[in-house]
């Protein structure tokens, strides 16, 4: 027994020896894997911090601006800061594509001339704060907004095309205003099967809505002038 255990041990021994032996040959590799893998980490946080850093500036100057130009509105407007103020509401936007603060920028533009009834312009900065990469929660609203901007144009099409992206972005949660909106311009188009068959929909997707009632008297209203 004493001669199996001696052996045993040698045996233990000469394997840890050579594992031993295998780190020491290639220590220089093994530290330098390490020194990478630290440089790598050290990257990722600094990468982090300045990015936090900008967005924190960004919404810094998003908040400071809309607060500016909420000051003036509506009855203390000044046309040449306005503009200042837009234009620096597009430089962060630009600055910050694909991220929260850009759509953010995008938004509080299309805001201000949603408010001066410039429906081109404040739809397409609808449709660049919907467009950015990545899907923020402001992403259904700005669809719809961009849908109310086409339809006070008139575009039948574009505004139907922007309420049913509304409908389909998943973290939007007035899905059956925006459905509703759908059908009601349909009807207003004279497009009433489709109408009928958007508003029906509703009824078996959002039965609790208010708007499904709504649409439930839309139904009827437009089954019995078709009856007529």
């Amino acid at each position: 027994m004493a001669v199996r255990v001696n052996s045993e041990n040698e045996e233990n021994r000469g394997f840890s020896q050579i594992v031993n032996d295998f780190f020491l040959a290639r220590k220089t590799l093994f530290l330098g894997i390490l020194a990478v893998l630290f440089l790598v980490v050290i990257a990722i946080a600094v990468f982090t911090g300045v990015s936090y850093s900008k967005r924190k500036a960004a919404y810094e100057s998003i908040d400071a601006c809309v607060n500016e130009w909420l000051e003036m509105y509506p009855d203390e407007i000044d046309s040449e800061r306005e503009s200042e103020i837009i234009a620096e509401l597009e430089t962060t936007a630009a600055g910050n594509r694909g991220n929260l603060a850009g759509a953010r920028a995008n938004m509080s533009v299309a805001g201000i001339y949603f408010s001066k009834k410039d429906w081109t312009k404040a739809r397409d900065f609808y449709v660049a704060a919907a467009d950015a990469s990545g899907k923020f929660y402001l992403t259904g609203l700005a669809y719809f907004n961009a849908g109310v901007c086409a339809d006070e144009m008139g575009l039948a099409d574009e505004a139907v095309d922007f309420f049913s992206q509304a409908v389909n972005t998943e973290s939007f949660t007035q899905k059956p205003r925006a459905q509703f909106n759908i059908a009601r311009v349909q009807e207003q188009n004279s497009r009433i099967e489709e109408a009928l068959a958007s508003y029906n929909v509703m009824l078996d997707l959002y039965p609790d809505s208010e708007w499904t009632d709504l649409a439930h008297s839309r139904i009827i209203a437009l089954e019995i002038l078709a009856e007529k």
